[in-house]
């Protein structure tokens, strides 16, 4: 699903800079797509599968391991989309570039997404997963400096900014879809005497609901901040934010590992 939202982001864009549809007309492909999805869902559903009492869900929801994750997975999907209200005004007053090469420049973090969503299945068998939330925290991060910090002592460079995005996306999707893994085990450790199912939905729940938050908050966020900052120094706010949540993430794992 989330590489299906980069697909749509991309085609999106183009789309929209071809003049091929409106602004509205670009939006009900996908739209008609997740409704039907969601309909044969409902139509297919499993009868049988037990529903969690209200006590696992609260359980699991107020669990520190799950809360933590969730925040991890909502401060990516934001990092994502802090760009979005952002970074064309930067790159138009910057660069002086057309929406044409804008667009191309936001496609950076979709590839690497991409990227990432295929490679995290062999990574997952290697590495833990709270080790790959942090290390993709640590990546968002760095993106985000390289962007900040780095953009203030020098000239702003174009290819730096399209590392920097390119590295948040590949750091943000390491994030999220390990987020589903980790909630899970989680799930599974907690109510051992419930069935993979059950857990899966309302490890599905907060997965998503946490990534619907980040997706809401990045662009208020990064629009406000841009409204009080400049980008570079918005940039660097956000960055310093996610690699205190990636120290905090690694302070709380070797705590309870200990």
């Amino acid at each position: 699903m989330d590489s299906a939202l980069e697909c749509q982001k991309c085609d999106g864009s183009w789309l929209l800079l071809a003049g091929i549809c409106g602004v509205f007309i670009d939006y009900m492909p996908p739209g008609a797509s997740f409704v039907s999805y969601g309909l044969l869902l409902q139509v297919t559903q499993d009868p049988e599968i037990e529903q969690l009492s209200p006590k696992a869900i609260f359980k699991i929801i107020g669990n520190c391991s799950v809360i933590l994750v969730a925040l991890s997975n909502a401060l990516a999907t934001g990092s994502i989309y802090f760009f979005t209200p952002t970074l064309s005004p930067f790159l138009m007053k910057q660069f002086n570039l057309s929406p044409l090469y804008i667009g191309l420049v936001f496609i950076a973090d979709s590839i690497t997404y991409m990227i990432a969503s295929v490679i995290i299945g062999p990574l997952l068998s290697h590495f833990s997963t709270r080790l790959l939330i942090i290390v993709g925290l640590l990546t968002c991060g760095v993106g985000f400096f390289c962007i900040g910090p780095m953009e203030l002592i020098a000239t702003p460079q174009l290819w730096i900014i399209i590392f920097s995005i390119a590295i948040i996306g590949f750091g943000g999707a390491l994030v999220i879809m390990v987020s589903y893994a980790d909630i899970m085990t989680t799930a599974k450790s907690l109510n051992t005497s419930y069935n993979t199912e059950s857990l899966s939905a309302i490890t599905s729940g907060i997965m998503f609901s946490s990534f619907s938050f980040g997706e809401l908050l990045g662009p208020i966020v990064g629009g406000a901040l841009n409204e009080i900052f400049d980008f570079q120094t918005s940039s660097m706010v956000i960055g310093v934010v996610i690699l205190a949540q990636a120290v905090l993430m690694a302070i709380f794992s070797v705590c309870k590992c200990q």
